[in-house]
């Protein structure tokens, strides 16, 4: 608490752009959403109403004309339109989707609609961004090969050469580095998006990037068999050597990859921008065998097509950083925003916000979805099989008032106890 020295603050944004604003109004827009179940169901019902009131009107015409009770076939009719209401099983559906989404507010996931539940209860595919996704984002230099220039100038060079980026990786030179050097001498910078950087330190061109960008620019670069990422470092045309930077699986990341088969996905797939070994490396760490590598950002939405064309049953859901990743999540199926507190991420068009990094909510989140998908699939054959039965057994004349009402108020309530139960998935 602060109660006699001068607090200077920055706003970086209104108010109504924030995290807070933009979850309170997911949560409440959406149960106001219809899913695509509830929309087939509304159709049926103002179909079968119609029918349904023909019917009544036939019951008691056509046999009371032969037989001559006109009451009692009256009773069975008025009995008949009584157990021909559709509106329990809306009631019980919105019941099921709003606990689901209620469950998935209270464990840090907003889910913005009834059609993104469903979608991911149907995902049969999974794509995960590598970074900041199943790993931690966060790197950190674990070693430097210099050649013929010290380690320490070796990361200085290429910590100045990023001094305006905002990469995670520039981030690490920057740690690491221990020079300061003024960014005022650092000009004419231009990041190569999968590839690297290049800017003008000093007057000399620094490339600092993958050996894609050194061959795009004539310069050849030493192999490394290592199965961490490397940085190479040239300036003036001169190669002078590689730093190697380590991002760590994040933890619980291939329990999360279990917990997803589990869960009843049939794929998964970890798209990067790594090389193979790198890629191949994270993989086999997360149990995932499907890692496509060396991906441009634009190379991530074309994967993501030729996926959903290749797919053969079920939704794919993609799962990354919502600001970097936005065009890959529109392309899917369903979008999953990971480390949703970034205000831009709230803004985004994902489907499902994860409010913290911890990717063992993705999991959860399923589970979730799949239990209210499941629990609105029971209830409606529940209702619809009761129903009919005493549909049936009023135009018999088999069944009473009171035994028609008890038997839809019992299907009702079970219906009802078991949207209770999504609360209790862990």
């Amino acid at each position: 608490m602060n109660l006699g020295n001068t607090l200077k603050i920055r706003v970086t944004g209104l108010y109504n752009n924030s995290t807070l604003v933009r979850a309170s109004q997911a949560v409440e827009s959406a149960p106001k959403s219809v899913s695509r179940r509830e929309k087939r169901f509304a159709g049926i019902s103002k179909l079968f109403t119609p029918i349904v009131i023909a019917l009544a009107i036939a019951l008691v015409i056509i046999p009371s004309i032969i037989t001559g009770e006109w009451l009692d076939w009256a009773h069975r009719a008025l009995i008949f339109l009584a157990a021909a209401s559709f509106a329990q099983p809306l009631i019980v559906t919105s019941m099921a989707y709003f606990a689901g989404l209620s469950t998935a507010v209270g464990h840090g996931i907003i889910i913005r609609g009834k059609s993104g539940l469903e979608a991911l209860a149907d995902s049969a595919t999974v794509v995960m961004d590598k970074t900041g996704t199943v790993t931690e984002g966060s790197f950190s230099v674990t070693g430097v090969e210099p050649k013929g220039i010290s380690s320490a100038d070796l990361v200085s060079l290429a910590a100045a050469a990023e001094s305006y980026s905002n990469h995670p990786i520039a981030l690490s030179l920057r740690r690491a580095s221990t020079t300061v050097i003024d960014p005022e001498h650092v000009t004419n910078v231009r990041e190569l998006a999968g590839r690297g950087i290049e800017a003008d330190v000093y007057g000399r061109r620094v490339l600092v990037g993958n050996t894609a960008l050194m061959n795009s620019n004539g310069i050849k670069c030493d192999r490394t068999d290592r199965h961490l990422s490397v940085v190479h470092v040239a300036a003036g045309g001169i190669y002078y050597g590689y730093i190697i930077i380590d991002d760590r699986v994040k933890d619980g990341a291939k329990d999360a990859v279990r917990e997803l088969y589990d869960a009843g996905i049939e794929k998964a797939v970890l798209l990067t921008g790594d090389t193979e070994r790198v890629g191949k490396a994270v993989g086999r760490a997360l149990g995932v065998s499907d890692v496509m590598t060396e991906l441009l950002p634009e190379d991530k939405v074309v994967a993501v097509g030729e996926l959903l064309r290749e797919k053969h049953a079920g939704k794919l859901a993609f799962v990354g950083d919502a600001v970097s990743d936005a065009s890959v999540i529109s392309k899917a199926d369903v979008g999953v925003a990971i480390g949703a507190l970034n205000p831009r991420a709230a803004a985004s068009r994902s489907d499902i916000l994860i409010m913290s990094d911890d990717i063992r909510k993705l999991p959860l989140a399923m589970r979730i979805c799949k239990a209210a998908s499941r629990t609105v699939r029971l209830s409606l054959l529940l209702a619809s099989v009761v129903k009919l039965a005493v549909l049936l057994l009023a135009a018999l004349g088999s069944i009473g008032m009171i035994a028609a009402v008890t038997a839809d108020t019992l299907a009702f309530m079970l219906t009802v106890a078991g949207a209770y139960r999504i609360y209790k998935v862990k």
